[in-house]
């Protein structure tokens, strides 16, 4: 068999993109596998998506009223005023939850008889702009935690795929289920299912229930396992001989159990 593995390793020290190519030649098939993974861009393509300019636009006007006074918007329990002043995620949401920060001290400001502009003083009491900011600064939070999570060195395929679906899955990230299902296009793959599906710990359930991923698996597993390979995964889905122990709940633990 002929296993053909492609990924993209992200180096975070000099911020580019290292192509590794391996290819790893076994006898008897001609059966070719190819795994691709690079959740940094996935997510990196993510927080592109979640910029949105008209309202970085409205934040830093906000944001630039009150710069003059930064000293007194943090005497009301504000903190240090950040523009959005480059194309960086991290400076993008620096300035959102600069704003959410800092908007109850500039209410304070207005009704202390401070001057501002009409546009700048809707802003300062519309709700709907408020919500909007906290609800991308919470989401912006979660994508940092899938990142913490799937960068990490003992993160396995199986646990990557099972992270990203459980991200998908959340009610409260259901305004942003267009992104997500657009960016899982490419980050499912049908070695991810297969290695969620094969762990004891996940058996697949997260995604089962999606016809297009569970069609996926199927096919990948008919047109890749041989007949002994079909064989040894039947015994796997009755949990008998060797393959029972993975699903004891002790062996969850264990190295058996696919973990690290």
């Amino acid at each position: 068999m002929k296993i053909k593995i492609h990924t993209v390793v992200h180096n975070l020290e000099v911020t580019m993109l290292d192509k590794i190519n391996v290819d790893l030649d076994l006898e008897n098939t001609e059966t070719e596998i190819l795994i691709f993974q690079c959740h940094t861009q996935y997510i990196r393509s993510i927080q592109k998506l979640l910029m949105r300019p008209e309202l970085i636009t409205k934040v830093n006007k906000l944001l630039g009223a009150f710069k003059c006074i930064e000293s007194r918007t943090i005497n009301l329990g504000g903190k240090n005023i950040v523009l959005y002043n480059s194309d960086s995620w991290d400076n993008y949401r620096a300035a959102l939850e600069s704003c959410s920060k800092n908007l109850k001290s500039m209410r304070g400001i207005v009704w202390q008889s401070f001057k501002v502009a009409t546009n700048i003083l809707q802003l300062i009491f519309n709700d709907s702009f408020e919500q909007e900011i906290e609800e991308l600064i919470e989401f912006s939070l979660e994508i940092e935690s899938l990142k913490s999570k799937v960068l990490n060195i003992q993160c396995n395929i199986a646990d990557a795929i099972q992270y990203w679906l459980q991200l998908n899955k959340s009610d409260k990230n259901m305004q942003y289920t267009d992104i997500l299902n657009n960016i899982l296009k490419s980050v499912v793959s049908p070695i991810h299912l297969a290695s969620n599906y094969l762990n004891p710990k996940y058996k697949g359930r997260i995604f089962m229930e999606n016809d297009e991923y569970a069609y996926t698996l199927e096919k990948f597993s008919v047109d890749n396992l041989s007949g002994e390979g079909m064989r040894q995964y039947m015994k796997y889905m009755s949990q008998m001989e060797i393959f029972s122990k993975l699903f004891d709940k002790n062996a969850l633990m264990t190295k058996l159990c696919f973990g690290q």
